[in-house]
């Protein structure tokens, strides 16, 4: 998911070299849109990959809309990179925050579904 024509393009070449440009859909739109999209599609995952820019609040906002759109499987995991001046919560949204890994203002976390 992107709204910049520029980065559509080159993941379009990418996907193409790749051989994969037949097995994927770009939903060119922002990240909430694209989130409400998938979920009226009544689309599952396993894996997300969540890297906002690092001085908005699109992280937090992503998480609560994916949660809220039913869009994860039982065993489903979210990788979220994002800048290490933002504070991640340990649960969040049926998500436990599994791991963190910080490379200096970069922090990834592995985000999975907790199981009741």
């Amino acid at each position: 998911m992107d709204n910049k024509f520029s980065s559509i393009d080159i993941l379009r070449e990418n996907l193409a070299r790749c051989g994969f440009e037949k097995n994927f859909e770009i939903i060119q739109c922002d990240a909430l849109q694209a989130i409400a999209t998938l979920s009226n599609r009544q689309r599952k995952f396993e894996y997300i990959f969540l890297d906002p820019p690092y001085n908005s609040d699109l992280l937090q906002e992503s998480l609560e809309a994916i949660s809220k759109g039913d869009l994860l499987q039982s065993n489903a995991s979210i990788l979220v990179e994002h800048s290490a001046k933002k504070q991640v919560p340990e649960k969040f949204a049926g998500l436990i925050n599994h791991r963190e890994y910080k490379f200096g203002d970069t922090v990834i976390n592995l985000f999975r579904c907790i199981e009741v």
